[in-house]
């Protein structure tokens, strides 16, 4: 449970950032973010799940059942394959152009963790890894990546960067207006069951 006394990663970001100044170590944190239509109260959002009195009164437990506001992962563990999907949709739709899925790997046998304590969760737990990459390369036209890809796409970006620095204004603006194109529209809610 998260108390007051807990760590506050709500304004962490989802998406890799680089650790150090030099540009050396690239965080590649589990995709994790509140959704529904409260969302745009993020700053307040880990004050709702942490007041002691608003916890009292249950309201993360109301705003969570009703959808206006929950925490999502992309993880088999313990969130739904639906939730999984609004959060890459939600996301997206900010700009957010790397996902990731994790999972404790003993949850691939039976018995070792509380998600998949026999064969049938095992399969369950597959299930949902496949049917979200389905998901993934199919509807959000997302390709699979290694973390070798995802640092060299974070150093290409940091090098774009520091060209944009030394060029011209001229140039600062065309490459703007071209980072600014989104080459997807993602819907709201999935036509696919």
């Amino acid at each position: 449970a998260i108390t007051p006394s807990s760590p506050d990663f709500s304004n962490a970001p989802s998406q890799p950032y680089w650790l150090d100044s030099a540009k050396r170590i690239l965080e590649i944190p589990v995709t994790a973010s509140m959704v529904g239509p409260l969302r745009v109260f993020r700053g307040a959002s880990n004050r709702i799940f942490t007041s002691p009195v608003i916890r009292q009164v249950k309201l993360p437990a109301i705003l969570a059942r009703t959808r206006l506001l929950y925490r999502a992962r992309i993880t088999p563990e313990g969130h739904s394959l639906d939730e999984a999907k609004e959060l890459t949709r939600t996301l997206y739709r900010t700009g957010q152009r790397v996902f990731a899925l994790s999972y404790h790997s003993p949850s691939l046998s039976p018995g070792r963790t509380p998600y998949t304590r026999n064969q049938a969760d095992v399969d369950r737990f597959l299930s949902w890894i496949e049917n979200y990459l389905e998901f993934f390369t199919g509807e959000m036209g997302g390709i699979p990546s290694s973390v070798s890809q995802i640092r060299d796409m974070a150093s290409k970006e940091q090098k774009h960067e520091q060209s944009m620095r030394a060029g011209s204004r001229e140039r600062r603006a065309v490459d703007l207006a071209a980072s600014q194109i989104r080459p997807r529209t993602i819907p709201a809610e999935s036509t696919r069951p």
